[in-house]
């Protein structure tokens, strides 16, 4: 059972490790569920293991129980975190204040809901971090245009201009 659960590890973390970069985020929690199985795999193995060897088993049994309920417990907390754009954004921002990928998203999120000045204030953020990040400065033009303040639309979009 170690075996296949390290070899399915292996298989289903080898894609996105990184060799190959994926051009979104380069590791995000997402991309782990999947390997995750194997090492799931292997703590069963071992606990089964241990079980078998261990005297106590009521005791061990009450203590698997309390992992699995502080477990579910993290897991209910953290999905709290996957609620809606702006909240996922939102604690990307928090974590990574310095991320131009999580400030653009939570702008774009923004965007979504026509909150055009969080946007802006995201974007303004990313183009601070990144100016060159995706575009974002005739992003910042758009939605100035949007708010028909045309001469800030015309200073973003003529600042996206010199720097491509």
């Amino acid at each position: 059972m170690v075996r296949f659960g390290l070899l399915w590890l292996a298989i289903n973390f080898i894609p996105i490790s990184d060799i190959v970069p994926i051009p979104s985020a380069q590791m995000a929690e997402r991309y782990l569920y999947l390997p995750a199985i194997g090492l799931w795999l292997i703590a069963a193995d071992q606990a089964f293991a241990l079980y078998e060897w261990f005297a106590f088993k009521r005791m061990m049994i009450a203590a698997g129980a309390a992992i699995m309920v502080c477990l579910a417990l993290i897991t209910i907390d953290r999905n709290g975190v996957w609620r809606d754009n702006i909240t996922f954004y939102g604690h990307m921002v928090k974590m990574n204040p310095d991320s131009a990928l999580a400030h653009f998203s939570l702008g774009l999120a923004n965007w979504e809901r026509n909150d055009i000045p969080r946007a802006q204030s995201e974007w303004k953020r990313t183009a601070e971090i990144d100016p060159r990040y995706f575009n974002v400065l005739a992003f910042l033009g758009q939605s100035y245009v949007r708010s028909n303040s045309f001469e800030q639309a015309e200073y973003y979009y003529t600042r996206s201009r010199g720097i491509s």
